[in-house]
């Protein structure tokens, strides 16, 4: 923005310079020395009025002014053009995947998702148009589609029509409720979740059809008072996550279980292990369910186990969901 305004002082300055300078040496009206500063400045090639060697001067030194000016605005004026093109070739232009994950904006939290989506084989891309962004992503290898990811252009090229979530992480609100709108345009069934900055604002999320919304401050917080009153259950429970080797999946409950006891479910036999921790059942959780729990449709049951667990659980249970 600077280098705009410094070229359109610089080219103020000269056709004022040039106006007056021609206007006092050669006696012209204002629009005949606007005129001719205008024309010696772009040298175009009209006859200069010039009769006095203080006129051929000044007229010599426009002309060398107007080059240099115009050698100073081709960066200026050139360079973003080229700089977006780059951009742009850099990025996807479209994806053709299914069933993955578009992450809106690129930051220290969509990285830290972008690392744990590749742990488990999930395919993802981010929407970012932010220059210092953009040089981040390239040198780490990040796939991204370079765009506004409020514009339905962005999000159309990210194949938001099959994606299986959308994340949302910018810390400006009304970037991601414009953005859910948008997506919920495009296609109204998607997962999306979304941090919050002003708490207030939740509800308004909620509402938009945001499946899970995330107070970032508020997790801290709580993080922080479960840690000094239990410290030996978050100590427990950070082992148990950040183990090696140990992983949590979730699946829908196919046709053929559902109405079926969890004890006639024979995941435990037919995953070689694998334990069922939770299940999600409209909008709540049942947390360690006995073997009598009755497996309902749309239920969402968690899976922990290890790497081979789980792939044999994917396929008695199915596609991961």
């Amino acid at each position: 923005m600077k280098s705009y305004i410094t070229l359109i002082i610089l080219i103020v300055f000269l056709i004022i310079f040039g106006t007056l300078g021609y206007m006092y040496l050669e006696g012209l009206s204002f629009i005949d020395a606007v005129f001719t500063t205008i024309y010696t400045l772009t040298t175009t090639g009209y006859e200069n009025p010039a009769t006095k060697t203080s006129t051929k001067i000044l007229s010599m030194i426009l002309i060398i002014l107007g080059i240099f000016t115009f050698f100073y605005a081709i960066p200026i004026i050139i360079s973003p053009i080229v700089e977006r093109k780059i951009k742009a070739s850099l990025g996807l232009r479209k994806v053709s995947l299914r069933d993955h994950v578009v992450i809106s904006r690129f930051n220290v939290l969509s990285e830290t998702i972008i690392e744990t989506l590749k742990k488990y084989g999930v395919d993802y891309v981010v929407i970012e148009n932010r220059e210092d962004r953009i040089r981040d992503m390239v040198r780490k290898g990040i796939s991204f589609i370079f765009g506004d990811p409020k514009e339905s252009m962005s999000l159309e090229n990210a194949n938001i029509r099959e994606a299986k979530s959308l994340i949302l992480t910018s810390k400006d609100d009304a970037e991601n409720i414009y953005v859910t709108i948008a997506a919920k345009e495009i296609n109204p069934n998607i997962f999306i979740y979304s941090t919050v900055r002003d708490p207030e604002n939740k509800k308004l999320y909620e509402k938009l059809g945001v499946k899970r919304v995330i107070d970032p401050w508020e997790i801290s917080i709580k993080a922080i008072t479960e840690s000094a009153t239990k410290p030996y259950a978050i100590d427990f429970l950070e082992k148990i996550t950040l183990m090696e080797g140990i992983y949590l999946e979730q699946f829908k409950v196919p046709e053929f279980l559902i109405g079926k006891k969890l004890l006639e479910s024979n995941i435990r036999e037919k995953t070689d292990g694998a334990s069922v921790v939770a299940i999600f059942r409209n909008g709540s959780l049942i947390l360690n369910p006995c073997a009598e729990e009755v497996l309902e449709k749309d239920d969402i049951i968690l899976l922990m186990g290890n790497e081979y667990q789980i792939k044999k659980a994917k396929k008695y249970l199915g596609a991961e969901k």
